[in-house]
């Protein structure tokens, strides 16, 4: 299909007479190779001369370069210019930078086909804007150059001597081509029409089938997070919960073998062989386990939202661990799905930063999110709250 429109269009533009008297000879915008290598020459060092004389922070060689620069460049002109070499020779090593991002680089225009100004200034506008404006003073530039080398000349139709115009064949013969070619034309536009309209519809309905099928992408992305991700979360909240009271029983069973004395006969003469006495004793009492909340991204005026007693894929950041008292939290960074690990580290101002210090910058955009320090989060009015020197501490590995 791609072929037949294709086809198509070749028919209707190239027998189409009209088309054909509406090409414009652009020869006279091409200018001969010593006239253009000295306009890029000319460009080339007033850019050059602009970026060094805006540029902040000069080292002491680069205002040497900068100051022998200065002295060369009132002789800079449209028909006489500062070279390239002699550019490079000037700057020499102290703005090897700076030629290798302006200079070389627009100097490599010379090479350019057509040799046409205002293409050449559209290009050097479009390598300029990310390292610096050039500001009106480029259009000071141009309006030289335009001046020294004119604009490009277009045809006068009006001036075209009708008798170079052919001759109209009135035989029958010449006729019946004509309406041949007419025919041909008119066949072409109506094919033309058609397989742009069969073109629309299938492309509308292609684009169609590709969003509902990214829809279904998404969907199915978000619904793996939840069953199989929770159940292993939970499992590991186990775990380590059993291991911590384990701890305490072997801390508590070395304490009580560190109370026991050994007991001695009252007969300091001799030493009665004794059994060990059965003890029975019962463990302590293993201390309350405290509440914990899940909290998702701060407001503004750094204060949780999304307060769950189970933790969201979807929302949970921070784990917050309340006190007896109810009145205050111990909270840290626990990321439980990937949604939200890519949603926190390509915006931790949002998500982070209003409640955390960083150790170090995510420049590397590291995925791994560590706590350092606990925060202190209040509950005030109903929400927990974070002061600015209750903030928690995070490192970004």
């Amino acid at each position: 299909m791609k072929c037949i429109f294709s086809l198509i269009v070749f028919i209707c533009l190239f027998n189409n007479p009209a088309y054909c008297q509406n090409v414009v000879d652009d020869s006279s915008e091409t200018r001969i190779q010593q006239d253009w290598e000295n306009i890029v020459d000319y460009i080339n060092a007033e850019i050059t001369f602009l970026y060094l004389k805006q540029y902040k922070d000069k080292t002491k060689g680069e205002i040497e370069s900068y100051k022998k620069l200065q002295k060369v460049q009132s002789n800079n002109k449209v028909a006489n210019p500062i070279v390239f070499d002699s550019l490079i020779n000037i700057l020499n090593v102290d703005w090897s930078n700076t030629i290798e991002k302006i200079s070389k680089p627009i100097n490599l225009f010379k090479n350019d086909k057509p040799q046409n100004l205002n293409r050449l200034f559209l290009n050097i506008e479009k390598h300029t804007k990310a390292i610096f404006p050039l500001g009106s003073e480029f259009d000071t530039i141009k309006d030289k150059l335009l001046k020294a080398y004119g604009q490009p000349k277009k045809i006068d139709k009006k001036n075209i001597s009708i008798a170079n115009e052919p001759k109209m064949d009135t035989s029958s013969e010449g006729l019946e081509k004509s309406n041949n070619y007419n025919i041909l034309l008119l066949v072409s536009a109506v094919l033309f029409l058609i397989i742009s309209i069969i073109l629309f519809l299938f492309n509308r309905k292609l684009l169609k089938r590709i969003d509902e099928l990214e829809t279904k992408k998404r969907e199915r992305s978000n619904n793996n997070f939840t069953e199989k991700d929770k159940e292993i979360y939970n499992l590991k909240e186990k775990l380590r919960l059993s291991n911590k009271e384990k701890e305490v029983l072997v801390a508590k069973n070395n304490q009580f073998h560190d109370d026991l004395m050994p007991i001695q006969s009252s007969n300091t003469d001799s030493i009665i062989e004794q059994k060990s006495p059965e003890v029975n004793f019962e463990m302590g009492i293993i201390p309350k386990q405290r509440k914990v909340v899940y909290a998702g991204k701060p407001t503004t005026d750094n204060k949780f939202s999304n307060i769950t007693d189970e933790p969201n894929l979807n929302h949970t950041i921070y784990k917050l661990t309340i006190d007896d008292t109810g009145q205050s939290a111990d909270f840290e960074v626990i990321l439980v799905g990937d949604f939200m690990i890519k949603n926190v580290t390509n915006s931790p101002d949002d998500y982070l930063y209003r409640v955390c210090n960083q150790e170090n910058s995510n420049k590397d955009y590291n995925r791994k999110i560590v706590t350092t320090k606990k925060g202190l989060a209040l509950l005030i009015e109903g929400d927990w709250v974070v002061y600015e020197e209750n903030k928690a501490t995070i490192k970004f590995q």
